[in-house]
């Protein structure tokens, strides 16, 4: 397959544009690369690459950062499979086998509490009645998470 070669490649040129040092991608990123049929041309995977780049926080491309083409989280399902998909991902990134239930838990009330903050123009009262906590709950998180 010349998906390998052409990964490497557009990576080169991207960290070179963005400023980035990304090393190359994990094996189950590549294999999800090559399972993907590219009905379009090379600038179609040019591109494709040039966005995991951007969403890659570090040094490695993980198969997060791959847009799941013809996969849609709508229907029956798709909130599961989503979920599905963020687990598996969640698990291949992180390389220790202890404490993973916290940190992701944190992350999923941390991004819950940012689109809610989003939806309801940062009404705290909203907020902690959409996520069925108090309005100190909520508050002791959001200074705990930052926000």
């Amino acid at each position: 397959e010349d998906i390998p070669l052409l990964l490497h490649h557009f990576v080169k040129e991207a960290n070179s544009k963005l400023n980035k040092r990304i090393e190359g991608a994990s094996e189950h990123a590549v294999k999800k690369l090559i399972d993907y049929n590219w009905p379009g041309n090379v600038r179609e995977l040019e591109n494709t690459i040039t966005n995991m780049c951007i969403n890659t926080p570090g040094t490695v491309i993980r198969s997060s950062s791959i847009p799941d083409y013809g996969l849609e989280d709508e229907g029956p399902g798709g909130s599961v499979d989503c979920l599905d998909r963020f687990i598996s991902n969640y698990l291949e990134e992180n390389e220790t086998d202890e404490g993973l239930l916290f940190p992701a838990v944190e992350l999923v009330e941390r991004k819950m509490i940012e689109q809610l903050s989003e939806k309801y123009d940062g009404n705290k009262t909203r907020i902690s009645s959409a996520l069925g906590i108090s309005r100190v709950t909520l508050a002791k998180k959001m200074n705990h998470m930052g926000l």
